[in-house]
């Protein structure tokens, strides 16, 4: 029996999966299910809520496009506080080499 077959039948059945995979199924598609399967099948996965999963690519942004004045622009635009963008920044600038000396 081919892939494309395989396809078929689930797709015909899916009633007939564990009802978490009938769900992910109808969100993710046939293949997009395969293919979490063959990465994540057979381990507790933890899928975090959607509030939570970007929320370190948007602090980075936030302190990228930090310029030290924009402070409410970047409150504003991510839906935090004024005082969060300093405290990240401020983190950012902590974390950064010191400039290198001169010896005159």
């Amino acid at each position: 029996m081919n892939k494309r077959q395989i396809k078929e039948i689930v797709t015909r059945y899916k009633t007939h999966l564990p009802e978490p995979a009938v769900t992910m199924l109808d969100i993710l598609g046939y293949d997009g299910l395969c293919a979490l399967s063959e990465r994540y099948g057979g381990d507790a996965l933890y899928i975090p809520k959607q509030a939570n999963l970007f929320i370190g690519c948007l602090r980075q942004a936030m302190v990228d496009e930090y310029n030290g004045f924009n402070q409410r622009e970047l409150s504003d635009k991510y839906g935090v506080s004024q005082r969060t963008v300093r405290r990240l920044a401020n983190r950012k600038l902590r974390a950064a080499p010191a400039p290198a000396r001169r010896n005159p």
